[in-house]
Parts: C-alpha cells; structure tokens; sequence
C-alpha cells in the first residue's frame, strides 16, 4: 500500500511539474519579442538587422542559392543584452543556431522568399525561430530540398538546354 501511494505521490508531481518544452515564433524586424516559460524562464528576443540577404529571387535563375544572415539581441530575464548573428545555411563560422544564457535558438526559415518583382522589406520580413530555455534539447534543423531549390533548377536547365 506505501508503495501505492508513493507511486500515485510521484505521478501526480510529474503531471503538476510542466516540462519546459521549446517554443517556435515568428519575429518581425525591429519587434522585440518576450517569451515566459512555466519553469520560470523568461527571454526577449529581437530581431535587430538583416546583415546580408543574397537569397536567389524565386523568379529568377541562380548558380547559387544565396544566403540570409540576421542579427537578433537576446535578453534574458535579469541579464544585460547580448548580440546573436544567424545565417541560413549556416557556413564558416556563422551558425544557424546560437546560445545565450543557456538559451538555444536556431533560425528555422526567413520569409518572404526574395522576389524580383517583390523584393523583401521590413515591413514583411519575418523570421521563423524556435527558442529552447536551459537544459531543454533542441536538435538541429534538417534541411530539405524544395521543388524550388537545386532539383528544379536543374530541371530548368536541361529543359533550356533541350531547346
């Protein structure tokens, strides 16, 4: 019976404790951002620059996908600001993924897609984070081609050459 009711004691601090589960937001340029978690964590993100964006325009054609990096500040609750660069794909020695505080944040997708006829502006970026407060896991994002990345340029380009 005590080891009924020990068992039936743990399960109910297991169900009443919320495990601090990573969150995924859409930030807008120059909009700061505060995220609470129920472990008592608390941060504010925002997103302060586009440092690069020489993504390839979605009507246009490229030799080279291009690239997007940002730079966020990061505040933790109690704790002085600190700058993050982020760059999609992630290459040298800019990241998609960063730490502050025990805070994980990675860059997951940069919309709207470059256009030639449309082109980004700070009224429409957004970007698309998912933000992990200490000691919770956030694995790597994995990266998919879409129909319109290399596999249909290449179409594109053994159709022009058929011609």
């Amino acid at each position: 019976m005590r080891f009924y009711v020990k068992f039936c004691a743990m399960l109910l601090s297991l169900a009443t404790t919320a495990i601090a589960q990573p969150q995924t937001i859409e930030l807008q340029l120059a909009q700061p951002q505060e995220l609470t978690w129920s472990s008592g964590n608390a941060l504010t993100l925002r997103w302060d620059e586009v440092v690069a964006d020489s993504r390839c325009p979605n009507d246009a054609d490229c030799v080279w996908a291009g690239e997007i990096e940002l730079r966020l500040s990061v505040t933790p609750a109690g704790a002085d600001s600190t700058a993050l660069v982020l760059r999609l794909p992630e290459r040298d020695d800019v990241a998609s993924m960063g730490t502050v505080a025990g805070f994980s944040i990675r860059l997951d997708q940069v919309g709207p897609d470059a256009s030639l006829a449309s082109p980004p502006t700070v009224e429409t970026y957004r970007a698309h984070l998912t933000v992990a407060p200490p000691g919770t896991l956030l694995p790597r994002a994995v990266t998919a081609v879409t129909p319109q990345g290399w596999a249909h340029l290449k179409l594109r380009m053994s159709a022009d050459i058929d011609r």
